[in-house]
C-alpha cells in the first residue's frame, strides 16, 4: 500500500521537479583553454582530414 502525501508547499515542489533535470558541469579554465587553442590550431595551416 502506498501512502499519499498532501503537497503544501505547491512553488518549493514545482521549483524541485524544475531542478530535477538539471545537470551542472563545472570545467576548468586550463580545460576550455585546450578547447578553444586545439580548435586555433585545427584552423590554421592546411585542411586536415580527420
Amino acid at each position: 500500500m502506498t501512502e499519499k502525501y498532501e503537497i503544501r508547499n505547491w512553488s518549493e515542489y514545482n521549483a524541485g521537479l524544475k531542478q530535477r533535470g538539471s545537470l551542472t558541469f563545472w570545467i576548468s579554465e586550463e580545460v576550455i583553454e585546450g578547447w578553444l587553442n586545439q580548435n586555433i590550431k585545427r584552423q590554421t595551416g592546411s585542411i586536415q582530414r580527420l
